[in-house]
């Protein structure tokens, strides 16, 4: 699973969250700990890579000859767009049923995140002037793409939860929940699913990128779709979304290991913990 593959997920929880947290008033924790434990392993491997590298090039100074390095730091500053969504959603769905479950547990790791996004941002700042510099300035054009992109897809949460820590520009994500709203009341209903479907062929088109690089951290990401869609339940499977391939390869891992768990509590004699 690509990190262009969370994004589109991020765009499937900023439309189906709401909704569900109106209907049934919080979202499922069952998947809390898978998205926790997938999160931090895969945390741990991006500081080592960026450890190991130390810089967005080779020593030759070749960027092309160093693909590994430039694409964690894509995979860090995409994958920052879903840890933010999904933290507001965890905050949203406390807020709504009076609990702190959720939310500890996407704050967690969006702190971790931002570390990671610092060490990304620091390469950058001191990349050295030919090779390393260019990519320093295509990460950062990806970076303030990836800023916009997150502050919309927390606009459905600015009215019902704080985004305080979690948004980019507050402002921003005010202007675009505004926005939102009018063009809502302009729709049909009907046309929710299509707007869904826009917001995913954009998104897709906005974040595909070359496969340059292998993707060592695809068992991690699927786990951790894996954890968020167990949190959402069926309500995530509806619309035109159904058929992506990487939500498919998700909902099974999420299957698995609900039906991993069920196993688990019939066989200690308490099936309903």
């Amino acid at each position: 699973m690509n990190a262009s593959d969370l994004v589109e997920l991020a765009g499937l929880v900023s439309s189906a969250t709401p909704a569900l947290l109106r209907g049934d008033g919080k979202l499922n924790a069952a998947g809390g700990e898978t998205y926790w434990t997938a999160s931090k392993c895969r945390i741990d491997r991006w500081s080592r890579r960026l450890k190991e590298s130390g810089s967005l090039v080779s020593e030759a100074g070749n960027s092309t000859s160093a693909p590994q390095v430039l694409y964690v730091c894509e995979e860090i500053l995409m994958a920052e767009i879903l840890t933010r969504v999904w933290t507001a959603a965890c905050a949203a769905s406390d807020q709504s049923s009076g609990e702190r479950e959720l939310e500890l547990i996407g704050r967690s790791v969006l702190v971790s995140h931002l570390e990671s996004r610092r060490r990304v941002l620091n390469l950058m700042s001191t990349a050295p002037p030919g090779a390393a510099q260019r990519a320093a300035r295509s990460l950062d054009h990806l970076r303030r793409v990836c800023e916009r992109w997150a502050d919309l897809l927390l606009a459905p949460f600015a009215p019902i939860c704080n985004l305080e820590m979690i948004a980019h520009d507050r402002r921003r994500v005010l202007d675009f929940a505004q926005d939102s709203d009018e063009d809502a009341r302009r729709d049909e209903i009907s046309t929710t699913d299509q707007r869904r479907q826009l917001l995913s062929t954009s998104l897709r088109q906005a974040f595909q990128r070359p496969d340059t690089a292998a993707n060592r951290n695809a068992d991690l990401n699927a786990q951790i779709a894996a954890g968020i869609l167990g949190c959402l339940g069926d309500a995530s499977y509806d619309g035109p979304d159904v058929c992506a391939d990487w939500l498919c390869h998700a909902r099974l891992i999420s299957s698995t290991a609900h039906a991993e768990q069920l196993i688990s509590r019939l066989l200690s004699g308490n099936p309903t913990s």
